[in-house]
């Protein structure tokens, strides 16, 4: 085969080779970023929010049966088994129940729970590990089914407290990129076939 051929059949071979290339590689990436959207969005509007009205509804609960502060603290150790919850309150609660030096109460620590109890609007963040919803606990007439009224002396709508509820997302981000890297090594062998294809092709075309 004369060296002019060899250079026109990879000149027009790899145009169409890179084209695929690029073609799969782009698909993989947006596959990966719409795979963890829709991840980050079940963690966000299912796990959380399914675990913040477990918390809330537990904790409303063990004021009613007046056993909070012996409760709480169980609670909140199996809840530890399946994500990071903790529960702050405001200074709404402190004027009708006085904090004791026995117990033990958390207040806002940082920016973001500072700011929930402030505004009483919900927070969610994601982190390099974890997805992280801070949520107020807001007096009402009815909450679940519950009068907050009856046992808060504030206006309904006050914020009473919060809670910030944290989940590891390391193990779906892992699991994402292998399937970003399993992808790419299906399409990898196909594409080994386009450019054999493109070579038998160009043989006829350009022969010797």
């Amino acid at each position: 085969m004369k060296i002019t051929n060899i250079s026109l059949r990879w000149q027009t071979a790899l145009p169409i080779i890179s084209i695929i290339a690029v073609g799969i590689a782009v698909t993989i990436l947006v596959t990966g970023y719409k795979t963890k959207d829709i991840v980050f969005d079940e963690i966000k509007h299912n796990v959380l929010e399914g675990y913040r009205d477990t918390v809330l509804n537990a904790l409303t609960t063990m004021m009613i049966a007046g056993n909070y502060h012996e409760s709480r603290d169980r609670f909140l150790e199996q809840m530890g088994k399946i994500a990071d919850v903790k529960v702050v309150r405001s200074g709404n609660v402190d004027k009708d129940f006085p904090p004791g030096s026995d117990k033990k109460y958390e207040y806002p620590s940082d920016d973001l729970e500072k700011e929930v109890v402030e505004k009483g609007a919900s927070q969610v963040v994601v982190g390099d590990t974890y997805i992280r919803g801070v949520y107020p606990y807001i007096a009402k007439t009815n909450f679940m089914g519950k009068n907050c009224i009856s046992c808060h002396i504030v206006k309904e709508g006050d914020v009473l407290g919060a809670i910030s509820i944290k989940v590891p997302i390391t193990e779906s981000l892992y699991r994402i990129h292998s399937l970003q890297y399993t992808y790419m090594a299906i399409i990898a062998q196909p594409l080994e076939k386009v450019k054999l294809a493109s070579s038998t092709v160009l043989d006829h075309l350009l022969p010797a």
